[in-house]
Parts: C-alpha cells; structure tokens; sequence
C-alpha cells in the first residue's frame, strides 16, 4: 500500500498493518526494505495491483469517449 510519495522516493507499508508492521521504500525502481516483514510476499495480489494500476493509467489517457 502506497503510503506516500516525496520526490523520487515510494514509501510503502504493508495493508494488513495490525498483523505485519513491514515498510520499504522504492527510489527510481530499487526496492529498500526498511522494516522487515513477518510473512511471504503475496506475488499474486501484488501483480493484481500493479495491473489494474495499469489499465487506470491507459483508460485515463484513453481518447474514447464513453457513453
């Protein structure tokens, strides 16, 4: 989960924060873990993120017109 942006810096934490206090940070794409995490990553909903983080990004750029 997003928590904040501050220039180039992503600061991450972790959605299920009352189980796992785990927090990165991500500069020009390289991943820095700042506080380790106490569980496997979860791949699967990470890529489902990142897809429909996509196609939001594509549709807000899209030209057509809905109706």
């Amino acid at each position: 989960l997003l928590e904040k942006s501050k220039n180039d810096i992503l600061y991450w934490k972790w959605e299920e924060q009352q189980t796992c206090q785990g927090s990165s940070t991500t500069i020009n794409e390289v991943i820095k873990i700042t506080q380790s995490y106490s569980h496997p990553p979860d791949y699967v909903t990470n890529h489902v993120k990142k897809v429909k983080e996509e196609i939001r990004t594509l549709s807000s750029s899209s030209n057509i017109v809905k109706q």
